[in-house]
């Protein structure tokens, strides 16, 4: 009996020829009756929370503390309100614009920067802060009651001060030893990140007046940012760090100091990615972050430092595009309409089936080896329906996955039965390189795969 090593991450690299590995919306977990000590479980689900407009959310916020609680939602070019109680949906204003939004608030004032403008609410109105110059404002933070304002194309920030309504035109500095254009300023604990076309700076406040922030001196680092969507604060080992998308197309994580965290394989992916954006949000004791744009969707789980491609059915990418979290509770804009999901641990999409794939290879260094069969340790009896017998289907590849079998379906067990054995017999022999299996299930029930094994006696 051989053990078949199933994916850990979503791998491969079409530059190099190498057959790629999928972990297609699913994620790693904890298991320790595997092999591996691992188990492959199916992402959250999508369940429908509320539809605000027929047209896509560019935005979705919400802050402890900020405006009563409330969110705030971009559809097209309107901005909603909706009650933290009663999710009772009002206009508050014109946000005109294509950009998704980038949004900073305070207790009453949220600031949200979208096509080089910032617009300034109070949760009633929309109004545009009169930028210096007119200059144009390209990212937006806030620490300590203060806004930060970073100009489109440059290296200089405004800072506007508790009860300021629009910044002074002398109340500026630049990030400016790494000469390169400012992109996203991100508050990580204490810290103001600035996050560049080509590099970071790491500033701190002083408490002066005058010159109320400055670089902390060591604190440079040479990886920019791609895009101000994809900035986002989260948590590892519940201490705060920050996630982006780099000029070069990496991912990195910084608690502290800049790490890389993408794959060859996630860097091909994004290097031709068009409207990057993410999120990060907390599920199942898991903390994700996922990457949106117009080719697919990425998703970083940083407690078992694995990738995966999520998507929804028949289309390229994940429909929770963008979104927030509320205690345990998570929401998400869709990426094509006005509607809000909720982050749920069922069975389908609101009722559209989720395409789970997963796949292992096993190298072959002698003459070839007999397949006489495949069994895979699951979930088995699960299915809420005692009259159906799901399948789930499995293909091979001899050549790196530069073609394969048919898919062979073979039955899961009805409900109760547990202890079903799932095995494919008689699948011929295969030589060098080696053997690629994939599975792919799309019922409408929940999925576990534990291991796979080939001739078991």
């Amino acid at each position: 009996m051989v053990t078949i090593p199933l994916g850990y991450a979503e791998g491969g690299s079409q530059e190099e020829n190498v057959s790629p590995i999928r972990l297609r919306n699913m994620y790693l977990t904890e298991n320790r009756f595997s092999p591996d000590k691992m188990a492959r479980l199916t992402r959250p689900t999508l369940t429908l929370f509320k539809t605000i407009s027929s047209s896509p959310v560019y935005g979705i916020w919400r802050q402890d503390g900020t405006l009563e609680d409330d969110w705030l939602v971009v559809c097209g070019e309107v901005l909603y309100r909706i009650d933290a109680i009663t999710f009772d949906s009002t206009v508050v204003g014109d946000l005109p614009g294509t950009d998704y939004c980038v949004f900073a608030g305070t207790v009453d004032r949220v600031i949200i920067v979208r096509n080089g403008v910032a617009h300034s609410t109070d949760g009633t109105s929309v109004v545009s802060i009169n930028m210096p110059d007119g200059r144009l404002v390209g990212s937006v933070g806030t620490i300590d009651g203060s806004f930060l304002l970073g100009v489109k194309g440059t290296q200089r920030f405004y800072w506007i001060k508790p009860g300021e309504t629009d910044p002074d035109a002398l109340s500026f500095a630049s990030a400016e030893r790494t000469p390169d254009s400012l992109m996203s300023i991100n508050i990580v604990s204490d810290e103001i990140w600035f996050l560049g076309a080509s590099g970071v700076e790491v500033w701190s406040t002083t408490g002066d007046q005058d010159l109320p922030y400055q670089r902390i001196p060591g604190r440079v680092y040479g990886e920019g940012c791609a895009a101000a969507a994809t900035a986002c604060v989260s948590n590892f080992q519940s201490i705060p760090c920050l996630l982006w998308v780099s000029e070069k197309r990496s991912v990195m994580m910084a608690q502290g100091t800049p790490t890389r965290v993408s794959t060859k394989s996630v860097e091909e992916k994004l290097r031709e990615a068009t409207n990057l954006r993410a999120w990060v949000f907390r599920f199942n004791l898991h903390d994700f972050y996922a990457i949106t744009y117009d080719q697919g969707t990425l998703v970083y789980d940083l407690v078992t430092q694995s990738w995966s491609t999520w998507d929804s059915f028949n289309l390229p990418n994940w429909r929770a595009h963008i979104g927030f979290q509320v205690n345990q509770e998570v929401y998400a804009g869709d990426l094509s309409s006005g509607v809000i999901w909720k982050l749920e641990d069922g069975v389908s999409d609101n009722g559209q089936p989720i395409v789970r794939e997963l796949s292992g290879f096993i190298v072959e260094q002698g003459l070839g080896t007999n397949c006489n069969s495949v069994n895979l340790r699951m979930n088995t009896g699960w299915n809420p329906d005692y009259d159906y017998t799901p399948k789930i289907e499995m293909r091979f590849s001899d050549d790196y996955g530069f073609s394969w079998s048919v898919y062979i379906p073979a039955n899961i067990g009805r409900k109760g039965n547990y202890e079903y054995d799932v095995v494919w017999r008689s699948l011929g022999r295969y030589f060098r390189p080696g053997r690629e299996f994939q599975f792919r299930y799309s019922e409408l029930s929940k999925l576990r795969i534990d291991y796979a094994t080939m001739n078991e006696v």
